[in-house]
């Protein structure tokens, strides 16, 4: 199915269809292009992360120095695919953030995640993370930029959209 999923991805992108994915998103998106998907050397990262934005793009708040969003994965994105982009990254995922053509755009974090929700997926996985679960869990009491990344994917959304609108 996954292969089947990149081949729509591929599809969608020739289209000129806006896609932002989320975590698995940005990971499949980066193999639908050819970019290459691992295990972490650093482990599970769960837990609030601080991302830090190295490129700015029109959809990014120039106020914004770096975003703090709910991390949980194991894999990233290891190696972009051709034309793509890292935007922001983080001291656990250095391709946090990747843009891999205009209106295509992924990130690691989950800015769909509140942290008692997050608290729960957590508290499932202590016996995969140990300690690191623990970690986790006390670092959901900080506050999260979800928001502010709520306004860059509708912003990406949105001139993607104008953009297929004018070409067409």
């Amino acid at each position: 199915w996954i292969r089947d999923l990149e081949a729509f991805i591929r599809g969608a992108i020739e289209a000129s269809i806006p896609i932002f994915g989320i975590c698995f998103g940005l990971q499949v998106i980066a193999t639908a292009l050819g970019g290459v998907v691992e295990k972490s050397e650093r482990g599970w990262g769960g837990g609030v992360h601080m991302m830090k934005v190295l490129e700015r793009r029109p959809w990014i708040d120039n106020s914004t120095g770096s975003v703090s969003l709910i991390t949980s994965h194991q894999d990233q994105v290891v190696m972009l695919p051709p034309g793509a982009s890292v935007v922001g990254s983080s001291d656990h995922c250095p391709n946090f953030l990747v843009e891999f053509a205009p209106g295509v755009v992924g990130i690691q974090g989950h800015p769909e995640f509140e942290a008692p929700f997050a608290g729960a997926i957590y508290s499932n996985q202590r016996e995969l993370y140990g300690t690191l679960v623990d970690e986790a869990i006390a670092s959901l009491s900080q506050s999260t930029d979800s928001q502010a990344v709520a306004m860059w994917i509708r912003a990406i959304l949105d001139q993607a959209s104008v953009g297929a609108t004018v070409s067409r």
